[in-house]
């Protein structure tokens, strides 16, 4: 009993120490940067333009974080608003402490060659309309771009949001310091053919910015996930298109082969290859699931349930609203 004693008081101390690292480490980073201090369903938040970082958490109450992730809601077109809906509400029976949106909040007509969506008009009502369902959780959700957006849609829709949920952040290109558990965001794509004219093209700096916030949390000694839209290029099915190959993204590869072990990589973008996984090393690589696949009625997500003290992940995926086991 004395021996549970000291080891639970350990961990409470190290959860302590690590929360002041991650609060000196944000003094120290962005001195010049102004300061909101946000506070969702008990656990409170300092948001910067680089970072978000958690002072006080309610997560680890019940000893594990558990995240809810989902992609490519694709806005009010088949079903997918529908589809958004239904996830969100599996995320909230699931209990949730953050939710992560990897990317393609709406349709965008520019990319489209077939089919065509005439009614898809109001890109950044889709965006907002899509993401509402997980805002409505009061939990944090972290969203990035895809290849899908446009930047000022995105900007503006985000804003929008954030008028009247405050629990909805972009973290594209920010660190987001949890305490026991890091996040990166990294959105846009790395294809030119596939994004629109004002879309978030990945360019080698951004690759370098990602993977110096990586090396920069890894320092903490917990769990960073690495928040993406295209996956990583594989010999799996997670960037497996038919007829086409692999086609996932070399630069992300790279970042998961680096000297650092226990990153998990969670992106949408391959519709068919929602649910599967890879590893690189000790890191993993998850596709999240589009809430929509071809050919399934939607309801898709993936939930992770990180176990703060024994370090372990436990994956649940869930197709056309249900459990897969």
């Amino acid at each position: 009993m004395k021996k549970n004693i000291k080891k639970f008081m350990r961990n409470v101390i190290s959860l302590a120490v690590v929360a002041g690292i991650g609060l000196y480490a944000l003094s120290q980073r962005n001195r010049n940067d102004k300061f909101e201090k946000v506070s969702i369903n008990g656990s409170e938040y300092i948001i910067s333009e680089k970072n978000i970082v958690q002072t006080k958490s309610s997560f680890l109450d019940d000893g594990v974080i558990k995240i809810g992730a989902v992609s490519d809601i694709e806005g009010d077109i088949e079903g997918d608003l529908e589809n958004a809906v239904k996830t969100a509400e599996i995320l909230r029976k699931e209990s949730v402490d953050v939710v992560v949106i990897a990317g393609d909040c709406y349709e965008n007509e520019k990319l489209r060659i077939n089919p065509k969506y005439p009614e898809s008009v109001d890109n950044e009502g889709e965006m907002i309309a899509g993401i509402k369902p997980y805002a409505f959780l009061d939990v944090p959700v972290f969203v990035i771009p895809g290849n899908h957006e446009d930047r000022e849609i995105y900007n503006g829709a985000i804003n929008k949001l954030r008028e009247n949920y405050p629990n909805v952040f972009s973290i594209n290109g920010r660190e987001v310091d949890l305490i026991g558990i890091n996040m990166v965001g990294m959105g846009g794509y790395h294809d030119r053919r596939f994004l629109s004219p004002d879309g978030f093209q990945l360019r080698r700096d951004d690759y370098e910015k990602a993977l110096a916030s990586l090396r920069e949390l890894y320092q903490q000694g917990e769990q960073i996930i690495l928040v993406t839209h295209g996956p990583p290029y594989s010999n799996t099915k997670i960037d497996y298109v038919e007829n086409v190959g692999n086609v996932g993204d070399k630069g992300i590869s790279h970042l998961l082969v680096q000297d650092l072990e226990k990153i998990v990589n969670l992106h949408g973008h391959i519709h068919e290859g929602g649910g599967s996984l890879a590893y690189f090393g000790q890191n993993l690589a998850i596709n999240v699931s589009s809430v929509g696949e071809y050919n399934t009625h939607g309801g898709n997500c993936t939930i992770l349930t990180f176990n703060h003290l024994l370090r372990n992940i436990g994956i649940k995926r869930y197709a056309e609203g249900e459990e897969i086991k």
